[in-house]
């Protein structure tokens, strides 16, 4: 990776994203914690699980539980269509290192971002929590403002941060 920056909770965010689309607005998470990208397979459903939990998968042998992540951010519901995929994170959880698949319309390709194409989320006041926002994008070859998922903190809101050790901010992200 390049040189980096901090931006407002201090993750280091310039460097390479896989950017995809949820309700026709770009969105990245980096690509250090991508394990792979996978068509849509058939979900069992767990009772009593948050809204955004889907289910699980069995992925080659593997259960791996599965969000969707339009539910995680407050986002209308969608059908799946052909360009629906999940993309499978590596994620640290405070008991160990698992992976949870993240449902998305469609990937659309892995940036890099510099430091000069990065913005700092707007502050709305206190009323607005955007903790899982670690930073808005404006890559040079697109055209779109790309807002950067802090994804320890979007699944803390769904599971509670006592899963997740979220100490320290720029040791979690390295760790996706």
């Amino acid at each position: 990776m390049s040189s980096t920056t901090q931006i407002a909770s201090g993750v280091e965010s310039s460097g390479k994203y896989l950017t995809f689309v949820l309700a026709g607005e770009s969105y990245g998470i980096s690509i250090l914690g991508v394990r792979e990208i996978i068509a849509v397979q058939p979900i069992t459903p767990l009772p009593r699980m948050p809204a955004a939990v889907n289910g699980v998968i069995n992925l080659r042998g593997k259960i791996i539980p599965v969000i969707d992540l339009r539910t995680s951010l407050s986002l209308h519901a969608a059908e799946f269509d052909r360009a629906t995929c999940i993309i499978v994170l590596d994620v640290d959880l405070a008991a160990g290192a698992t992976q949870i698949g993240c449902i998305v319309d469609a990937v659309r390709e892995v940036s890099n971002i510099a430091n000069d194409e990065l913005q700092p989320p707007p502050t709305v006041g206190g009323a607005v929590d955007a903790d899982y926002i670690m930073a808005l994008a404006r890559p040079a070859e697109d055209d779109c403002v790309v807002t950067l998922l802090d994804i320890p903190h979007v699944l803390a809101q769904l599971f509670g941060d006592s899963l997740f050790d979220m100490g320290d901010p720029a040791a979690a992200e390295t760790s996706l």
